[in-house]
């Protein structure tokens, strides 16, 4: 797992624990640490990672997970193709 500065944890699990919506978004997935955390703390996560190699390692870790949904695009402001 990712680590994360203390602050930033402790900020990243109080939102997680006073959310009411239990859907997230992780954008820029890459290997899964967040989505991983997340699906942990009974979120359904949508994990986007727009690097071919990448998302197809990401897909194969969480294939078969009914709490994610992995896709292979990039999210942007901007329509575009990178």
């Amino acid at each position: 797992m990712k680590k994360l500065h203390v602050n930033s944890w402790a900020l990243y699990q109080k939102c997680m624990d006073q959310a009411k919506c239990k859907v997230a978004v992780d954008a820029g997935a890459n290997d899964g640490g967040y989505t991983e955390t997340l699906i942990q703390n009974g979120f359904f996560v949508h994990a986007f990672e727009p690097v071919p190699e990448v998302y197809h390692k990401l897909w194969k870790k969480f294939e078969h997970n009914p709490n994610c949904r992995i896709s292979g695009y990039g999210l942007s402001d901007q329509i575009d193709i990178v």
